[in-house]
Formats: structure tokens, sequence, C-alpha cells
């Protein structure tokens, strides 16, 4: 069972990739290429673009036939995004309850999202019905 959440609003880069985050040599990190930002909006976009991009482009090269679930529990990605998901939900302050649902969530905000005219969303790893259909059976956890 899952319980009410409430889920705050907020300022979504919308092209939160790791090409976009720099450091200096200090240790110090940037965010950079604001040109799709939006405010007001669900917080899992950015995110689900940091944990499941890279997962999901190393998933498309696998070639044994695995389901994302499959290859993610396999390769040892589930643990990581567990923990990583589990930190962002304990920092939002929203229910772990949800945790098993991430996946899901992330995937069908990516897909729901009007894309400008000049942005192909096949340049979002998550975009479209064949990942999308993998991510939607995965429970995360």
């Amino acid at each position: 069972t899952v319980s009410t959440i409430n889920i705050p609003l907020v300022m979504q880069h919308g092209d939160f990739d790791i090409c976009n985050v720099l450091s200096d040599r200090k240790g110090n990190i940037y965010v950079t290429d604001f040109e799709h930002l939006e405010e007001g909006e669900f917080p899992f976009f950015d995110l689900g673009n940091l944990l499941f991009s890279p997962l999901i482009l190393e998933w498309k090269l696998d070639n044994k036939n695995r389901t994302l679930e499959e290859y993610a529990n396999k390769t040892g990605w589930t643990q990581y995004i567990l923990r990583w998901a589990q930190h962002y939900f304990d920092q939002m302050a929203l229910s772990s309850d949800w945790i098993s649902l991430f996946p899901a969530i992330c995937a069908i905000q990516q897909n729901a999202k009007q894309f400008p005219d000049n942005r192909n969303p096949y340049d979002y790893p998550m975009y479209g019905a064949k990942v999308l259909e993998q991510i939607l059976t995965w429970k995360l956890g």
C-alpha cells in the first residue's frame, strides 16, 4: 500500500546530464546549460536523467536479451539506484513507500513532457515506448 504523498514542486533543469555538471580542482560543483529550465515542476525528471540514462544506454548495448530490471539487478545498478533514491527521498521528506514506483514516475514524467520544437525527445534515453514499457514493469526494491 502506498501512502498519500505531498510532492514539492521544484525548479527543473530540464537537461540535467553528467555533461552539464562540472567540478573544479577544489571540488566545487557547477551546473551549466539552463536553456530548458522550468519552475514549479515535479522533482523526478532531473534525478531520473542522472540515474537512469546511463543505465538505459548500457542496457541498450547489452546483447543478452535481458529486461531492463534483469540487467540492472545483474550489473549492480539496482543497489546504487536504491541507495541514491532513498537519500533523495529522505532529503525531500518523501515517504519511502514510493521508491518502488520511482523508475515509473521518472519515465512517465519524461514521456509526458512537452519538449520544445528544437529538442528531440529521443535524445533522452528514458523516452519512447520500448523503454517506457520496460520501466513501467520495474518495481525498484
